[in-house]
Parts: structure tokens; sequence; C-alpha cells
């Protein structure tokens, strides 16, 4: 897929973004676009992307994402109706209903969640904060030490394959090495009953995707945001790790409203090899990435690549909105690599 081109003016051709890059870009534009009471068909969006449409396992997942944003907001889908609507998805759709079935039985009823009943392991799962197209992130109270903490499971639980697996691995081995106070600590990573999970600092003070919201912040504010962020990316890169995906919604804030860097999934030692990413592939939110990111050219991204991503959040932060952003992930990586 990652040969597949744009044809573009200039002398530079962007890549396709990656099949879990598309992914996670369209799960989170669903979510907005419920947060804000709009809705895109799940037909029009596979047929504006039919590479997507023809991967049946992502496709499911974008397709089992509006099903648990119904339930989110308080309605009762049933999922009988999306295997109608989708034959083709519908042995995908019941495993994925089934991966989250077991996530669910973890999790205790909302009328519990104060007595916090429901335990994995060393943690009683308080509930669910948030989810992505690989990943599901549960509050939780590490039983032994008393005190609050995030968890991060895989999505698919115990039916996660080899890739998901070493994805995962490498966002908790990655977030493990850094010890900084604007970045959100690791402080175990394990597996339990087959399920692969790390543990991490709780920041309650929600994404700075949230606090922006298409609304530009003072000038002092996302300076001082901008500042911080940046200190905390310049000592990662002097433990050898490059983020490759800073965005508004990977920071989180806390009470105070101090910004803290978190989702390292596609995080990469600078040391290594092209390890999971190969050359061709574009890894990232288009958005915010660097011309070198979004053209597929993975040997030649660096720690300039993160720079121009602590740009990209700052321009954001003082103008409401991305320096590239248009109605496809395509057309917005063209306009990175050509304008």
């Amino acid at each position: 897929m990652g040969e597949n081109v744009l044809p573009a003016s200039g002398s530079e051709q962007p890549t396709l973004p990656s099949p879990d890059t598309l992914l996670d870009r369209l799960l989170d534009e669903q979510r907005r676009r419920r947060r804000c009471g709009e809705r895109d068909s799940l037909r029009d969006l596979l047929a504006r992307h039919p590479d997507l449409a023809s991967d049946v396992p992502r496709a499911a997942a974008l397709v089992y994402g509006e099903f648990v944003l119904r339930e989110e907001a308080g309605e009762s889908p049933a999922l009988d109706g999306y295997l109608q609507r989708f034959p083709a998805l519908a042995e995908e759709l019941r495993r994925l209903h089934q991966a989250d079935g077991l996530f669910a039985a973890l999790l205790p009823a909302p009328s519990d969640l104060r007595a916090g009943a429901a335990r994995f392991g060393d943690y009683e799962l308080l509930n669910e904060v948030g989810r992505g197209g690989m990943g599901v992130v549960y509050k939780a109270r590490q039983v032994s030490l008393n005190r609050v903490v995030a968890v991060k499971m895989i999505l698919s639980g115990a039916l996660a394959t080899a890739e998901e697996v070493a994805r995962f691995q490498t966002e908790a081995r990655m977030a493990a090495r850094l010890c900084h106070a604007n970045i959100v600590a690791v402080h175990e990573v394990d597996e339990h009953d087959g399920r692969h999970y790390f543990s991490m600092d709780y920041v309650e003070g929600g994404s700075l995707a949230d606090a922006v919201r298409g609304r530009p912040l003072a000038a002092q504010r996302a300076a001082r945001c901008a500042e911080a962020l940046a200190r905390a990316v310049e000592y990662a890169h002097g433990q050898k790790v490059l983020h490759r995906d800073l965005k508004p919604s990977n920071v989180l804030l806390d009470a105070a409203g101090e910004p803290h860097v978190t989702d390292f999934g596609l995080a990469k030692a600078l040391t290594d090899g092209p390890g999971l990413t190969a050359t061709g592939r574009t890894l990232g939110t288009p958005g915010y990435m660097a011309p070198e990111q979004a053209d597929g050219r993975s040997k030649d991204v660096g720690p300039a690549a993160d720079v121009y991503g602590l740009g990209a959040i700052l321009y954001e932060l003082l103008t409401g909105r991305p320096p590239f952003q248009a109605d496809s992930p395509l057309v917005t990586l063209r306009q990175v690599v050509t304008a």
C-alpha cells in the first residue's frame, strides 16, 4: 500500500498513509464528529477509502468504533444490525465484540464504581477513559500501593496478533525509558491472563486537544505549554527516543494545566534500524507530520520531525487548527509535502 501515490504538483509525491495511521485518524474523526453532534455514514466513509474498506480487520474496527460510540452515548445498538449491514465484516465484528466483552466483564456496573470491584491482577479497574485503534485505557487503583494509575491494554486482549503485541511492547519499552516531569511515566509492563498491559501515571485534566477544540489559547499560555513540551521532547531525544506522533491529543493536562506527553505507540529508538516501520510507509498523523515523514521517507525521520510536530502543536494552540487540514488524509499529506 505504501507504494501508491496521488499525482501532485512539484517533484515529490507523498505516499499513502499506513493502514494503522488512516484507521486511527478516522477513529479520531469519528469521535470528534459524535461529540459535535455530527454523523458520517459508515458506507460513505468506507467508499471514500476503498483500500481500508478491503482491509477486513481495520474496516471492522472502524465499524465497531461507531458501535462503541453509540454505547458510550447511552444508546443500545444491536450488533446483529451491523452484521446484516456489513456481512463481509461479520466474523471480525463478532471477534471484536467478543474481545470487548472480555473487558466489559472485568468492569463493575456503574453503581459499583465507587467500590472499585473489578480486579485485574494488582489493579482495580474503575472506568474506561479512552481507546484508539489498538489500545484501551482504564483509570485504575493499584491495590498493593494504594494509588490511582492508568492501565493500558491491547484492545483485542488475548486475541491480539503478533504485530499488535510487538507494537504495544515497543510503546511500553520506549515510554519506560523516560523519567521527566512533562512525560507520562510508565510504572509496570506485564501480562495477566493472556492480556498484555502497562500501567502509567493517571493524568486527570483531559487532553490538550480537548482544551483547544477549535478555540485558540491565549498567547502566553500557548507559549508556556510549547516550552514545557519542548523541554520534554529534548529530554526524550537525549535518551535516544523519537516520538514521531506529537499532536494535541497525545498531550495530557494535569489539574494545574501542566502538559504531559503520552502515547509512544509510534516511538522509535534513534539507535534502531527500520524496525516495524519500513521505508515507503507513512506513520503518524497527517496534519502534524514533517514533510519527510509525510513523504514516507522513514530513514530521514529524526529529531527534526519531532521539532516540526512541536511547531505544529504551537500553531494549533495559537490559531485553533493544525497547519494543514483537508478533507482526506492523502490531500493533507500532499499539502504537507508540497505547500
